[in-house]
């Protein structure tokens, strides 16, 4: 018994370091995104095509009808955000680029 409770707590605080984990990653995973997006001279504005419908999906959760199309538009938008991602950078300036001398 004393063994299984030991299993528990250390599952227990695995999940609890995976979860401020996934948390410490948000904002540098944004960061990237929208660089990426930046880099194919896209608005880092491109990632609600994927975060809207995650979060309106919340929202409409008591509704399964909204909430299945919601879900729907997530997966749609999650594969078009990842297609925007491997597609290659413009070259030279864009106009996400600082002007030279002001950085």
């Amino acid at each position: 018994a004393q063994n299984d409770d030991d299993a528990a707590a250390g599952g227990g605080i695995v999940i609890i370091l995976g979860m401020f984990l996934g948390l410490a990653m948000i904002v540098p995973s944004l960061a990237v995104s929208v660089r990426r997006l930046h880099d194919t001279g896209r608005s880092g504005w491109w990632l609600w095509i994927a975060i809207g419908p995650s979060l309106a999906t919340v929202v409409f959760a008591v509704i399964p009808i909204l909430a299945g199309l919601m879900y729907l538009a997530y997966i749609v938008g999650s594969i078009w955000l990842l297609v925007l991602h491997c597609l290659p950078g413009t070259p030279g300036p864009n106009a996400f680029d600082v002007p030279s001398g002001t950085a």
